[in-house]
C-alpha cells in the first residue's frame, strides 16, 4: 500500500536524525526543573516523538515543533 511513515522511518534522512538527537537532547535540560511522575515523563516524551515526526513529514518546522513541544510540557509540569 504505498510507503507510510513506518516504511518511510527506515530511511530517515541525517537532517531528520540530527532534529531528533537536537530535540531529545534539550528535553532533559526542560524537565530539570521539577520532579516528575512517570505518567509525565511519558506523556512529555510522547509529545516530543509525535512533534519529530509533523517535523520528519514537513507538517511544521523544527521551531515550530519545539515551542508546542515546550507550551505542553509545561502544562503537563502544571498537572493540566
Amino acid at each position: 500500500m504505498g510507503s507510510g511513515p513506518a516504511a518511510a522511518a527506515k530511511t530517515a534522512s541525517p537532517v531528520f536524525q540530527q532534529d531528533i538527537v537536537r530535540t531529545v537532547a534539550v528535553a532533559p535540560l526542560l524537565t530539570q526543573r521539577k520532579e516528575l511522575t512517570p505518567e509525565q515523563e511519558e506523556r512529555i516524551s510522547g509529545v516530543r516523538q509525535d512533534m519529530d515526526v509533523a517535523v520528519w513529514l514537513g507538517q511544521v518546522t523544527c521551531e515550530q515543533a519545539d515551542r508546542f513541544a515546550t507550551q505542553l510540557e509545561d502544562r503537563i509540569m502544571r498537572g493540566l
